[in-house]
């Protein structure tokens, strides 16, 4: 269905995690394979059942929105769809349950079971891979407390009953484990489904990963290396963001049923930046928790201690305020962040390097240029969303090196503002050699994000760098032959 080829260059380690099976450079495919089942996520508007999207990412340019199937009344985008290799098998099932019509168009828990379904399907047409899949050690009771938490108390229970009412032959136990498999296990589609891949099973998870990954429309995932990784290495990936601190992102994990001992999980201190701490009141360090997450907190200079409720407490009442800004843009204005940023009143408690202050340069990335005050080119605020942008990726090179999509998107804003600045430093008149390094930035930085998209099915980022590219080599160009226009300014006015 895809045309692509399977990529396993990884082999099993002696602790049943994945590791190389050679020598891999950044950017290197490390794993290229299809679904074991992929479909929609929980609670989600509806999607065609053919081909997992909703009718604005919808493929088919002919679709106009989702429809009922003429076999089983479940939603479909077009007549391909329909008898798609996805569909066809769970459709004859699916004729068991009509598929309500007003809910092909509003966000549903209707088709929560289809994931579920389709690895059922799978699996028992697959006995050593249903037998891969039951012998996968997860908490179940993490999980599934966590989806109770964000689905409802009878998320869980309503897919039951629904594969109950479809006759769908699976034990109680190994229902459980493909409910909890689906949701601590599926990654991400770029087409807003969820897939579940044989690989990823074996793949240990790490807060500072060797790779970065994308779910493909369909349904295959493509895992690359972030930076060298040498033949016999552990092959790490994350299921979490990973710009997020320790405490915070321990949280998540816990949801994910995740029990993570990564080296950056291990350090308080986030590998020296103080991440994740708040300042000290006796000296300029900062104060983290130790490994023994109830301890008191330390600082990593001066040693002085502070009970960890009360650093938590510091940090879940700045994160309520920063959530607020995040959400409601009368409160997160570019001057909120700015202040943010100043480290006062509130703001005073945490580190430079803190998490929050990240928080508000990403942030600011996304308001200049975007915002209606800021649409026309100025080179003060392009200068600051080059700097936020900077220190984004400084900070989050410690955190987690080499490639990654966010860094990317962050670095495609770097190089908007960057490219924005050489036509309003034209326009102040700035010395054609202040004109021309700045033309070269944009130069060097869209290169390596070049040769790191330029890998990618989906090219408009790729040709989004290179756009930007051309501008600055064109401005440049144009710079060798220039007129300075207003170096005559003095003289006019004294009549010359």
């Amino acid at each position: 269905m895809s045309g692509m080829e399977e990529v396993k260059n990884f082999t099993e380690g002696e602790d049943g995690h994945l590791i190389a099976s050679k020598d891999l450079e950044a950017g290197d495919v490390i794993v290229c394979v299809p679904p074991i089942s992929a479909g929609p996520g929980w609670g989600l508007e509806p999607v065609c059942l053919g081909c997992n999207t909703t009718p604005q990412k919808d493929h088919h340019k002919s679709s106009v929105g989702l429809s009922a199937c003429s076999v089983c009344s479940w939603p479909v985008c077009c007549v391909q769809c329909q008898s798609s290799s996805y569909h066809q098998e769970e459709c004859q099932i699916l004729k068991g349950v009509k598929f309500e019509p007003s809910k092909l168009s509003e966000r549903t828990d209707n088709l929560d079971v289809i994931h579920v379904l389709r690895t059922i399907l799978a699996i028992n047409k697959n006995n050593n891979l249903k037998k891969e899949l039951m012998s996968v050690d997860i908490d179940q009771a993490a999980i599934l407390a966590s989806i109770h938490s964000k689905y409802g108390q009878q998320a869980d229970v309503k897919i039951r009953s629904r594969l109950a009412s479809l006759n769908v032959n699976i034990t109680e136990p190994e229902l459980s484990t493909v409910v909890c498999l689906v949701e601590r296990m599926s990654v991400p589609m770029d087409c807003g489904a969820r897939g579940l891949h044989a690989p990823t099973l074996r793949l240990e998870h790490s807060c500072s990963p060797n790779t970065y990954f994308i779910g493909l429309h369909t349904g295959w995932v493509v895992f690359r290396a972030c930076s060298q990784i040498k033949l016999g290495e552990k092959i790490t990936m994350s299921l979490v963001p990973l710009d997020t601190c320790n405490y915070f992102r321990r949280k998540l994990l816990q949801e994910r049923g995740v029990h993570c001992k990564c080296q950056r999980c291990m350090d308080g201190s986030e590998f020296g930046t103080g991440f994740g701490g708040v300042a000290c009141s006796g000296c300029k360090g900062y104060l983290h928790h130790e490994k023994d997450l109830t301890a008191p907190w330390v600082c990593s200079s001066c040693q002085e201690t502070r009970p960890s409720s009360k650093c938590e407490a510091i940090l879940e009442k700045l994160n309520q305020t920063m959530k607020q800004a995040k959400s409601d843009p009368k409160v997160g204005t570019p001057d909120f962040f700015e202040d943010v940023l100043k480290r006062e009143g509130e703001w005073a408690q945490l580190p430079p390097n803190s998490q929050f202050f990240l928080d508000a340069r990403k942030a600011l990335a996304y308001i200049y240029q975007y915002h209606p005050q800021y649409y026309f080119p100025k080179i003060d605020f392009l200068k600051r969303k080059q700097a936020h942008c900077a220190e984004w990726i400084k900070i989050t090179d410690l955190l987690y090196p080499g490639r990654g999509y966010d860094k990317t998107l962050i670095q495609y804003e770097a190089v908007c503002a960057t490219t924005s600045l050489i036509q309003a430093m034209k326009e102040e008149g700035c010395p054609r050699e202040e004109v021309n390094k700045v033309c070269q930035e944009v130069i060097q930085m869209s290169n390596a994000s070049c040769n790191m998209m330029i890998q990618e099915e989906d090219q408009s980022m790729h040709k989004a760098f290179i756009q930007m590219r051309l501008i600055a080599t064109e401005a440049r160009e144009e710079q060798k032959t220039r007129v300075y226009l207003n170096m005559y300014a003095d003289d006019e006015e004294e009549g010359w």
